[in-house]
């Protein structure tokens, strides 16, 4: 087998991405079916390399939910019966949680607690323009030590059909919430604003159409090859 994801790193390097390349290596290597990267249009992967990493596609659609809210929150203080803790959470997830309603908690080793969102602030974004909520959880500090993260689940059911993709479909970086659209021949990272989640399906309220096409995997495998070409500050093209 020709092409490995675990030399892509050499490839890219040889292809252009490396500044040591010359025109002429680049060209060379052009017709040999090497991953490629266009500023605009994104990564273009041979059918030898889609095999390989197993890539597949799928149409985005339209669906009823019955939709949740999945977050991370953080202990951030105690009380005499209970502690506080932060999360982040999109704004067009706010329109689906009211004040006061009851939040399901997981710890990572398992443990699970209900507990209650106090409140959603949305003047306060963090730089991926993401807004806080705090939630209440019975216990003590001896329980729920200062620092400690939980899974926070909220039920947030949706009548209506919405536009869905595949919960792997979704990369979420520091930046924000991306998808990888196919466009044309490329595939090209996009930039989604998510709503409610339901089993193997998320919610998607910007940045895509129902009948739109995506990768549903390996999309942390296409975020790290995109990367590699866009590291030194320079992308390649094809």
């Amino acid at each position: 087998m020709k092409i490995a994801i675990v030399i892509l790193p050499l490839c890219l390097a040889m292809a252009g991405c490396g500044r040591e390349a010359s025109k002429k290596e680049a060209g060379e290597m052009a017709g040999k079916d090497l991953p490629s990267f266009k500023e605009g249009k994104g990564l273009s992967l041979s059918e030898e390399t889609r095999r390989f990493i197993g890539l597949e596609i799928a149409e985005v659609s339209e669906r009823k939910l019955a939709g949740q809210v999945i977050t991370e929150v953080q202990v951030y203080q105690s009380e005499s019966n209970s502690v506080h803790a932060i999360g982040l959470i999109s704004r067009e997830q706010t329109k689906l949680l009211q004040s006061g309603q009851s939040v399901s908690l997981a710890t990572k080793d398992g443990k699970s607690s209900d507990g209650k969102l106090l409140r959603v602030d949305a003047q306060i974004q963090s730089a991926s323009g993401q807004v806080e909520l705090i939630v209440q959880i019975p216990g003590t500090e001896k329980e729920y030590a200062r620092g400690i993260s939980l899974t926070a689940t909220f039920n947030a059911a949706k009548e209506e059909n919405v536009t869905v993709i595949p919960r792997s479909a979704l990369l979420r970086a520091a930046e924000g919430d991306f998808v990888y659209a196919v466009n044309g021949d490329h595939l090209t990272r996009t930039a989604v604003k998510v709503g409610a989640e339901s089993g193997d399906f998320i919610e998607i309220t910007d940045g895509l159409y129902s009948g739109d096409k995506v990768a549903v995997k390996p999309v942390q495998t296409l975020w790290l090859t995109e990367l590699r070409f866009v590291k030194g500050g320079a992308a390649c093209s094809d």
